[in-house]
């Protein structure tokens, strides 16, 4: 109970205590005014700082604890070189009746091919291939395992980004039988191919042939029910045709727009005079077919030979600076100055590995695996986010790696392996 004077008893510990009452119901007769405090606007600010530095930690830590969290084994799929052997054997893969087994392990060659339409680089393939990987890894081990975390810091593996012309190059360097000059280390067929220009970004580049529009171009032309138009398409189509499967060649693939460009000109402007002697008497679907003729040729002038013209600075070529053990190359691009400008970095490699203490934006580490051209590249953070995204509700991941065996923990470094093969060729 209250007492007149502002006095009551505190129920929990039976002492008599002075109420007070809030600031809203002070009167100026109490010495106190009613007032409403208003932070500054440097507060606010330092206020708001403050809640984004937290929101940032916290996703932060967030992702550190993901990554400790996540766990990732890699199984080997090739064979391991057995102990004093100089080289895995074909029998050590224990698979003699896999039709891609050759003498030096499984092999695709001769099995990749370049559409001339699309000018996309396939893999003519119908069996189930049992060798797919997703990283490569330079240190001889029987499996990769740890938290992403512990990955992110291991400087022998890498990502295998597939060289599609390159490899196309190899395997129509190999179905035409061509004799190469070889070294003694049994280089020369890759070294031959990596000196030859062109684009190795996944670009199209305006590399695809004008039968792609000119097809529909030729299908809105006949809406004109003109016959000479119409012919003349068909026959254009049947001369870009058997120019594109002429020229699908590495020495030649690239001239095929230059060589059409005059015959396509020449049939933009014989469309455009004869329309002059039908136009007047035409009906709406005549010019809404001659509408999209047009239309679909500016398409392949701009996409197609624009394109080309305005990709052409990304076309390079590779010195081979260094040859590691197993078909591995330390590369140094000539040309596509522009590259990590459109596409970003595509990492470091170690010292460790490269022999080099300073990795220059030009240098680059290609190997050759089964037949096939990759480029290594370091697993960037992107790479283990896009890891763990693949594998929703799960916290691990289980994927495959092909193993080079550059490295083990008898010649570690390219210090070692530089002074080995000193010692061996003294």
């Amino acid at each position: 109970m209250a007492a007149d004077d502002g006095l009551t008893i505190d129920p929990f510990h039976g002492e008599v205590v002075k109420l007070t009452r809030p600031a809203a119901e002070a009167s100026l007769h109490d010495g106190r005014r009613p007032a409403l405090y208003k932070p500054t606007g440097f507060e606010l600010e330092k206020t708001r700082n403050r809640v984004e530095a937290g929101r940032d930690i916290d996703s932060d830590m967030g992702s550190e604890t993901g990554d400790r969290a996540f766990w990732v084994t890699f199984i080997r799929v090739n064979p391991m070189k057995r102990p004093g052997a100089h080289k895995v054997e074909s029998a050590d893969w224990g698979d003699p009746d896999n039709p891609l087994m050759g003498p030096h392990g499984p092999s695709f060659i001769g099995r990749v091919v370049r559409d001339p339409v699309s000018a996309k680089v396939k893999l003519v393939y119908d069996g189930h291939n049992r060798y797919d990987f997703h990283a490569v890894d330079l240190w001889s081990r029987g499996v990769v395992e740890g938290t992403v975390e512990k990955l992110k810091k291991d400087k022998y593996i890498f990502k295998p980004v597939p060289m599609l012309y390159r490899t196309w190059m190899y395997h129509e360097s190999y179905r035409s039988h061509r004799s190469h000059t070889t070294t003694s280390d049994d280089t020369g067929v890759i070294r031959q191919i990596l000196s030859k220009e062109c684009i190795d970004a996944d670009i199209s580049a305006g590399r695809w042939s004008p039968l792609v529009p000119l097809l529909p171009a030729a299908f809105c032309c006949a809406l004109t029910c003109d016959e000479l138009s119409v012919g003349t398409a068909v026959l254009l189509a049947w001369l870009i045709q058997k120019a594109g499967k002429s020229l699908n060649k590495p020495e030649r693939y690239k001239e095929l727009r230059l060589w059409m460009l005059l015959p396509r000109l020449a049939w933009m402007a014989f469309l455009i005079f004869r329309a002059f002697s039908w136009l007047p008497e035409a009906a709406v679907l005549n010019i809404v077919g001659l509408a999209g003729t047009l239309l679909f040729c500016c398409l392949d002038f701009l996409y197609g030979d624009r394109e080309s013209a305005n990709k052409y600075r990304l076309n390079c070529s590779y010195e081979v600076v260094k040859v590691l053990p197993n078909r591995v190359f330390l590369c140094r691009r000539v040309g596509a100055a522009d590259l990590e400008n459109l596409f970003g970095s595509r990492g470091t490699v170690h010292q460790n590995i490269t022999g080099i203490g300073s990795w220059g934006r030009d240098m680059t580490l290609i190997a050759e695996l089964m037949g096939c051209i990759f480029e290594l590249r370091p697993f960037g953070a992107k790479d283990w986010e896009v890891l763990m995204n693949q594998n929703p509700g799960t916290d691990n991941a289980r994927l495959h790696y092909w193993g080079m065996d550059c490295y083990d923990p008898v010649i570690p470094t390219w210090i070692d392996l530089n002074r080995k093969e000193r010692v061996e060729a003294a």
